[in-house]
C-alpha cells in the first residue's frame, strides 16, 4: 500500500512539475520572439542610418569636387585672359615702332642704357627679350628686376616707383621723347596709354616675358 501511495505521489508531482515547466517555456517563447524582433529592427535602423550618412557624404564630395572644378576653371580662364592681355601689350609695343627705336636711359644722369622699348623679342637690346640683358628679370640693368635699382616698386631709378628718378625715353636719333614713369604728375612724363598699361601690369609682365611674347 505504501509503495502504491509513494508511486502515486511521484506521478502526480512529475505531471505537475512537467506541466509547470512546459507552461513556463511556452510563456517565454513570445518574449524571446519580441526581443529578437527588436534587435533586428535596431540593426535595420543602424544600417539605414549608415547608408544615409554615406549618401550625404557622397553628395557633399561630389558638390565639393564640382565647386573645386569650377574654381580651377575660373582661375585658368583668368590666367588665359591676363596672358592675352599681356600679349596685346607686347604686340602693341612692337606695332608702335614707326621707323625709330625707343630706348630707355636711366640712372642719376640718365646715362645707363636699360634697353629698347619697342624692339621685338629677337633684338638683343629689347626689354622683351627674355634671354637678353634687358629682358631678364635677374639682370641688374633691367626694368623687370624688381630688386634692382632700375626696377620694382622701390628702385631708385625705376619707372614703377612713384618717387623715383625715372628713365628717359630717347629715340635712335637722340631725341628726348619724355619720361617713362608710373607717376602721372612727373614733369615731362610721356603720356601714353600703352606705357600706362605697362606700369599697371609691370609685375605680372616681369614674371611672364617668355609667355607674353609667344
Amino acid at each position: 500500500m505504501k509503495k502504491f501511495l509513494v508511486l502515486g505521489i511521484v506521478l502526480i508531482c512529475g505531471v505537475c512539475f512537467g506541466q509547470g515547466t512546459y507552461g513556463g517555456y511556452s510563456q517565454m517563447q513570445p518574449l524571446q520572439g519580441s526581443i529578437s524582433d527588436d534587435i533586428q529592427q535596431a540593426q535595420a535602423n543602424a544600417y539605414r542610418k549608415r547608408e544615409e550618412k554615406r549618401e550625404i557624404e557622397r553628395i557633399k564630395y561630389e558638390r565639393d569636387q564640382q565647386e573645386k572644378g569650377r574654381q580651377e576653371q575660373e582661375v585658368q580662364s583668368q590666367k588665359e585672359y591676363e596672358a592675352l592681355d599681356r600679349q596685346a601689350i607686347y604686340k602693341a609695343c612692337i606695332a608702335s615702332r614707326v621707323g625709330s627705336k625707343l630706348y630707355l636711359f636711366g640712372g642719376k644722369n640718365g646715362e645707363v642704357l636699360l634697353g629698347c622699348l619697342n624692339c621685338d623679342k629677337f633684338d638683343s637690346d629689347s626689354v622683351w627679350n627674355n634671354y637678353g640683358k634687358y629682358g631678364s628679370k635677374f639682370n641688374n640693368e633691367s626694368i623687370w628686376n624688381k630688386y634692382g635699382a632700375y626696377g620694382g616698386s622701390y628702385g631708385a631709378f625705376s619707372p614703377f616707383n612713384f618717387g623715383s628718378t625715372p628713365p628717359k625715353i630717347i629715340d635712335d636719333k637722340g631725341i628726348f621723347i619724355g619720361y617713362f614713369t608710373i607717376n602721372k604728375y612727373y614733369t615731362d612724363r610721356k603720356e601714353n596709354n600703352l606705357l600706362d598699361a605697362i606700369c599697371e601690369k609691370w609685375e605680372a609682365i616681369s614674371e611672364n616675358i617668355s609667355e607674353m611674347t609667344k
